[in-house]
């Protein structure tokens, strides 16, 4: 027993001493005096603003206790439930020394090393319910495999069984490593279990499953629906704030390459590369497709080992990710410059770069320690809340809360002064720049996700090299703060780059109730069931997975394309459909109400009537487009237009009719211009209104001429101009009654019928067209589509299509 307790100690002193000489100098190197890591630490916090093996993804143990009441079947029936366990010390020790044995010959990503000791955790208990001594010299056979049994019963849902089988594996590990450091009093083993009473039946539940779906694989699982895809593609038009278009910018990314997210969160501003087509013939082809004549490719550093990469964007996505690109660059602009002022000044002031003079001499700023700003000018350059309340009282809300985030700051800022204005209640707040200062100093160093030095370093737990990436050098990054969907407010000068939390919380994954707090719950974005829409980061990669699958890519190319080392990992990422199964289309809507287009209106008439109309002599893009307004971009609305204009026989666009064939043959860059078509109650109106009021004020809408006006054969404008037609009829009888009751003048009756005879010419002429377009249509039974069960899924939409052109490859040969 005493050869036990000194092969414990001497283990104890050898991973300390390796801890102490090799691990930590490069742990606190970058470390303020306050996050310091010793021995005598208890808490591990791995993440992007540590450095040396703890610079890997975010995750964070204690050695020093153990909460009961967040670990699951942690007690046996009957015995006493603790919500906090503390730890003793020599167990707390050995913990840590074990901890620190792994990092020794490799290099564990967090979560392995967090399962071994959360497993030793569960030893632990075992030994303190048995009354025996918790010391670790003490843990036996017995102790590991009750402690892994009782974890392989708790797991439940899909992945059950094979989480309970890996609770067995990482309980092997922990044998063959005790039995090799040899201070345990006897050897450890650990018997897998063929039967585990696992808490949920998978296989019955499985069987249910396929019953309700028919194949689909549901909302939960790693697959991208129909209406995900669409309410996605929807934020585009109703998010607000600077951080949520950056965000949904990194997630339209994800879509479109199939990054994982922290591959793509860690893009660089300057990995943008375009090479050009040297192939002639290729670059004919490419032209006569109207698709670029160049490479556009994005340079990302790998995960898993995967090394420097550079992603090759599909021709089709291009124009997207370009509008990406340089969406989120101009959207940054101000922050990246405030980060390279503050790597200028060598952090010596977190102050916004507006503060300073424009020349500095030798890096050295100084400050009035008197010196004070008001309230207005912090909620300008230093923190602005986003609350609903702001939007709606303006800037007496914005400082309220400005002063409320300051207040209640661990520093407990108050204001330096108050000044009254003579006004009622009115009062100017001014606050000490220096309180400021510390105040910005405090929130960047208590943000565990964040480096006080503004460089983010991430290990690759397969390779074990380290990599750094100053913030400013970063495509995505966003103020603090702003990313969160509600309760926002940023703080302006300090960044952050778009690591899990900020994501998992804007899609409404991961933490309980983040779903009810996400970016499609604070727009009512939602699916067909009701529920509010929510996405997991690492879906878009699963579908792009699929639809590589689907088209027949080989599993080598799948592999290569997804940035990943073994294509044996190509299958759990793969969501196929039966391949028998009968398929049909489906028109999905957005469910939000309060669209600013209020594309509701043609909408509601087709979800009410189960019809669409479709102009056969339109593209099928634009024919969609044109019965339902779903314009979303200045080239769609310029498509719409070009496309009315050669093969539609209404003069809806007359106007062009004359100079359109003296065009070049780029004759859509000579109606982008002329293009807009904003959404009005009847027709459009192709005057700028988000740049220019209506000079007229809307006469177009009660039958007068105007230039602007326009109609597209929009489902509900024909019913519409009808109705209108009507009422000024009916108003020409009851003019004419009311001259014949001398209840007006002949003079004012002859005006005002003259007036309402323009409108009629007016209107019948729109009427006219509108009829022209609609005869150019043909009527889709939607419900005769549904006679079959509709999929849900996007990647069976990609199934469907892809069938179609093996049956058009086939018929050719």
């Amino acid at each position: 027993m005493k050869d036990s307790y000194r092969f414990f100690d001497e283990f104890i002193l050898e991973q300390k001493s390796f801890f102490e000489d090799a691990l930590l100098p490069e742990v606190n190197q970058n470390a303020t005096p306050n996050n310091f890591i010793t021995w005598d630490t208890n808490n591990w916090v791995y993440g992007s603003n540590k450095s040396g093996f703890l610079a890997k993804a975010k995750k964070s143990f204690s050695f020093k206790e153990i909460r009961g009441n967040h670990i699951k079947n942690l007690f046996k029936d009957g015995e006493p439930k603790e919500k906090l366990i503390k730890i003793e010390q020599a167990y707390r020790n050995f913990l840590k020394a074990y901890a620190i044995s792994l990092n020794k010959n490799s290099n564990p990503s967090p979560m392995v090393v967090h399962e071994q000791i959360l497993m030793f955790k569960r030893i632990y208990i075992r030994m303190k319910m048995a009354g025996v001594d918790c010391h670790p010299v003490n843990i036996n056979s017995e102790f590991l495999q009750d402690a892994t049994d009782m974890v392989a019963a708790s797991r439940t849902g899909p992945s059950a069984k094979s989480n309970a089988s890996k609770d067995y594996d990482v309980a092997k590990v922990i044998a063959r490593n005790l039995n090799y450091f040899d201070f345990t009093l006897t050897s450890i083993d650990v018997q897998r279990k063929t039967k585990v009473n696992i808490g949920t039946n998978y296989t019955e539940e499985a069987k249910d499953k396929e019953a309700r779906d028919n194949g689909e694989s549901s909302k939960k699982e790693k697959n991208l629906s129909i209406q995900t895809f669409l309410n996605i593609v929807t934020l585009r038009s109703m998010i607000q704030t600077d951080g949520e278009k950056v965000i949904l910018n990194l997630v339209l990314l994800l879509m479109v390459t199939g990054f994982r997210h922290m591959e793509a969160a860690l893009i660089g501003l300057k990995d943008f590369k375009v090479v050009e087509i040297e192939n002639k013939k290729t670059k004919v082809l490419m032209e006569k497709r109207g698709l670029p004549t160049f490479y556009v490719g994005i340079k990302y550093q790998g995960e898993k080992g995967a090394g420097l990469r550079t992603h090759w964007i599909e021709p089709l996505a291009v124009e997207l990710v370009e509008s990406l690109w340089t969406d989120t660059i101009l959207l940054t602009e101000k922050l990246r410059c405030q980060i390279e002022h503050l790597r200028e000044i060598n952090f010596k002031f977190l102050l916004p770069k507006s503060w300073f003079d424009n020349k500095i001499t030798d890096n050295i700023v100084e400050f009035n320690p008197q010196k004070t700003v008001n309230l207005g000018v912090i909620v300008e350059d230093i923190y602005q809340s986003y609350a609903q309340s702001v939007f709606e009282r303006g800037a007496s809300a914005a400082k309220s809360y400005a002063k409320k985030k300051l207040q209640n700051s661990t520093l407990k800022i108050t204001p330096y002064s108050v000044d009254n204005l003579g006004r009622t209640n009115s009062k100017e707040q001014h606050y000490l720049v220096s309180d400021i200062e510390r105040f910005l100093r405090d929130e960047l160093e208590q943000d565990r996700n964040a480096s006080v030095d503004l460089i983010h370093r991430i290990t690759d737990s397969s390779t074990g090299n380290t990599y750094e990436k100053p913030y400013e050098d970063l495509l995505f990054i966003i103020p603090k703060g702003s990313g969160a969907p509600s309760r926002s407010g940023a703080l302006k000068v300090i960044p952050e780059i778009l690591h899990t939390t900020i994501l998992s919380k804007f899609l409404g994954y991961g933490t309980k109730g983040n779903e009810k707090r996400s970016i499609f719950a604070k727009y009512n974005l939602t699916e067909e069931d009701g529920e509010f829409t929510s996405m997991l980061s690492h879906v878009p990669r699963h579908g792009i997975n699929t639809f590589f699958s689907l088209a027949g890519v080989s599993e080598h190319l799948q592999a290569m394309f997804m940035g990943r080392k073994d294509f044996s990992q190509n299958k759990k990422y793969q969501h196929l459909s039966l391949e028998d199964r009968i398929i049909s289309s489906e028109l999905v809507t957005v469910s939000n109400t309060d669209s600013f287009f209020k594309e509701h209106t043609a909408l509601e008439s087709i979800k009410q009537q189960a019809t669409i109309d479709l102009n056969l002599n339109l593209s099928l893009q634009n024919s969609i487009a044109q019965s339902t307004h779903s314009y979303t971009t200045q080239e769609d609305k310029t498509s719409f237009v070009v496309d009315v204009i050669q093969n539609s026989k209404s003069k809806i666009f007359a106007e062009w009719d004359d100079v359109f064939d003296l065009l070049d043959d780029d004759k859509t860059e000579a109606i982008k211009s002329h293009s807009d078509l904003a959404i009005m109650d009847i027709g459009s109106c192709m005057r700028k209104l988000r740049t220019f009021q209506c000079p007229f004020n809307m006469k177009c809408q009660d039958g007068s001429q105007c230039p602007y006006f326009t109609l597209t054969g929009r489902m509900d404008e024909t019913a519409k101009i009808e109705r209108l037609l009507e009422r000024i009829q009916f108003e020409i009888v009851l003019i004419k009654q009311m001259e014949m009751d001398c209840e007006i003048t002949s003079e004012e009756c002859n005006d005002i019928l003259e007036e309402l005879n323009l409108r009629i010419e007016n209107i019948s002429f729109h009427l006219n067209q509108s009829q022209v377009l609609d005869s150019e249509k043909v009527q889709i039974n939607l419900a005769a589509l549904d006679s079959n069960q509709k999929p849900k899924m996007l990647s069976s939409l990609f199934s469907l299509e892809q069938r179609c052109l093996e049956k058009i490859k086939g018929s050719q040969c």
